[in-house]
């Protein structure tokens, strides 16, 4: 009798994936399996994917044409630093967010796979955005003397790179906080359900810091110009993706819940 009733109290406890579901069904008001999603939904879902896609392969083009024409984009390079860092956060970090609500709610994947897609890419994320500052910081080194003649710093000169590192610390700090507590089985559910609001804030925090870093480095890339000539219109028409690219994500999260 005793080993029927532990039994069955096992089975009553619910498993981790489900209580991760059920909590952020409370948090973000979605649902395992829904598939009629509204048209906001699919349109913020579609506009993330398209634009991110967009922005990397534009700022490809860009830097190969205007900043590096004639030498390859390899490391300790100008141009591999915005390339990296838009690898990273222009396209691996909105979509990694995404897939959390668009795969698993309005694709129908499950909860676990949709899981394992989102934590591989924004753990790809984090590792890129890591090396694409390593190497601003090698740049910045190998041309140390030039910056102190110009009465600059030798690192972390202008906003833009002020903002980008706090972004990024917080982005690995919320990636590697996310891995410790969800893919750890030695962490309590209760700790899970507590540590969940804080993920979900600072994922959103460090996602839109570092599409704003995306900005401001495009700023610095291309600063002023006439609206006519290519390379200008070019680099404008990066920043206007990036900055749509915030309205995607919020509108994804916003927009109604999908509906069984």
């Amino acid at each position: 009798m005793q080993e029927e009733m532990s039994s069955a109290r096992l089975r009553e406890v619910p498993k981790v994936d489900d209580v991760e579901e059920n909590l952020e069904d409370s948090l973000l008001e979605t649902g395992k399996g829904r598939k009629n999603v509204s048209l906001i939904f699919k349109a913020a879902a579609s506009g993330t994917y398209i634009l991110s896609v967009m922005l990397i392969a534009l700022m490809y083009y860009a830097l190969k044409k205007y900043v590096s024409p004639d030498d390859p984009i390899n490391w300790a390079s100008f141009a591999l630093h915005p390339l990296l860092m838009t690898l990273a956060f222009g396209l691996l970090g909105p979509v990694g967010a995404a897939t959390w609500r668009c795969f698993e709610h309005g694709l129908g994947l499950s909860h676990s796979l949709a899981k394992f897609i989102h934590f591989s890419l924004l753990t790809a994320a984090a590792v890129i955005g890591v090396v694409g500052v390593a190497d601003m910081w090698v740049v910045h080194e190998n041309g140390a003397s030039v910056q102190v003649s110009k009465g600059w710093a030798v690192h972390f000169q202008s906003a833009h790179s002020w903002l980008g590192i706090s972004s990024l610390i917080v982005f690995v700090a919320q990636a590697a906080g996310g891995v410790f507590t969800f893919y750890n089985p030695a962490v309590e559910v209760a700790k899970k359900q507590a540590f969940m609001p804080v993920h979900v804030f600072l994922g959103s925090f460090a996602l839109f810091g570092t599409l704003m870093s995306i900005i401001t480095g495009i700023l610095t890339l291309g600063y002023r110009g006439d609206n006519q000539s290519p390379k200008d219109v070019l680099f404008k028409a990066c920043a206007m993706i990036a900055l749509g690219l915030c309205g995607c994500l919020a509108l994804i999260y916003a927009a109604p819940k999908p509906r069984a």
